[in-house]
């Protein structure tokens, strides 16, 4: 299992992102660790989105877990190791590439604009 992510000293009241990318030495790190060909599950723990195109496509396995909480490393692990086959979920919103931000101006919030937002009207292809 492979833990990346942000957290309030990145994002939060007061805190508006510039990137919605994990930090580079996270990629470095995941490119890393999923060289070695070992079963990995790379675990998210952030509040908003994080893109992760490169670990798509190397990853066995990707799970968001948010802000998990108290009982978060419980509930993480009895869902990798399968103590629960029914525990899961959807995602609350559209994961979009790093590149989206570039795409869009942030101050703009025509739905329909440029690529669009939402996934709704989103014209790209989405991470997920």
């Amino acid at each position: 299992m492979l833990l990346l992510g942000i957290d309030e000293s990145v994002e939060g009241e007061s805190h508006d992102r510039t990137s919605i990318d994990l930090p580079a030495t996270q990629h470095q790190l995941a490119a890393a660790i999923l060289a070695l060909k070992m079963s990995t599950v790379i675990v998210l723990i952030n509040g908003g989105m994080v893109a992760v195109e490169a670990e798509k496509e190397s990853a066995p396995a990707i799970m968001e877990a948010f802000y998990p909480g108290f009982f978060g490393a419980a509930a993480i692990a009895a869902t990798i190791f399968g103590a629960n086959p029914h525990l899961g979920g959807k995602m609350p919103f559209t994961v979009y590439p790093a590149d989206y931000i570039t795409q869009v101006k942030m101050s703009d919030m025509e739905m329909t604009a440029g690529p669009g937002r939402s996934y709704k009207y989103y014209t790209g292809t989405p991470t997920w």
